[in-house]
């Protein structure tokens, strides 16, 4: 049995009670659902997922000592929706956060692609991608943004910045012109924010709509059940 088999991993459930997170080897990826978040109940989750070393350097402005309060405030913003990836447990493994579009604008955002580093490779940041793009790209009369453009920007020249660029091309996201120094974001190596390059990436409605005709009937995001 490895040794990751053998270690107990745990979490936050989304009221901020401790509890066991399944193991990752045993853990049936199709189990995960994508819901709509809480902000203020699941902030404390969110930031154990933020910084954690591997994360942080590719969220803009999340620095090692963010509170879970500090979390919390970033949502008040109305025009912002937060997404949660859970296990059966109702144990969140991955995030993911959207901007609706400005007033005048068709155009919506991703950010803050966050997944538990011991839960990679199982398909969870594609999930939540696709459930952001199925939100994005629903008409308002159905619970979307409806929105004409989906945008991200990818911070990189980072260790792992092929992880991101990888997910969100594989659902049809184009790389627009690299944008220097862009953004901030945490340094490991220097202990404090730097200024990091950022690679844009967009989706086009049309595009979504011809290459991924079902996606927003079976990837829109869940409600948060009773808890």
């Amino acid at each position: 049995m490895s040794s990751r088999t053998e270690r107990i991993i745990d979490g936050v459930n989304g009221e901020g009670i401790p509890g066991e997170l399944s193991d990752p080897e045993v853990l049936d990826p199709a189990s995960v659902e994508v819901r709509f978040g809480d902000p203020k109940a699941d902030a404390s989750r969110l930031r154990e997922l933020f910084i954690q070393e591997t994360t942080i350097e590719h969220l803009a402005d999340i620095r090692p000592d963010i509170k879970a309060r500090e979390i919390s405030i970033l949502y008040k913003d109305p025009s912002l929706v937060l997404l949660t990836a859970e296990t059966p447990e109702g144990i969140i493994v991955g995030t993911y956060s959207l901007q609706r579009p400005g007033r005048g604008s068709r155009a919506a955002e991703g950010m803050r692609l966050a997944v538990d580093e011991n839960y990679r490779r199982l398909g969870i940041a594609s999930k939540l991608v696709k459930a952001g793009n199925a939100l994005m790209f629903t008409d308002e009369e159905n619970g979307g943004f409806d929105a004409n453009l989906a945008q991200v920007f990818v911070i990189i020249k980072i260790a792992g910045d092929g992880r991101p660029l990888r997910v969100f091309g594989r659902e049809g996201y184009l790389r627009g012109t690299e944008r220097e120094e862009a953004t901030r974001s945490w340094s490991n190596e220097l202990q404090e924010l730097v200024v990091r390059n950022s690679q844009p990436m967009t989706l086009q409605r049309r595009t979504y709509i011809q290459n991924f005709p079902r996606d927003h009937i079976e990837f829109f995001p869940k409600p948060r059940p009773p808890r």
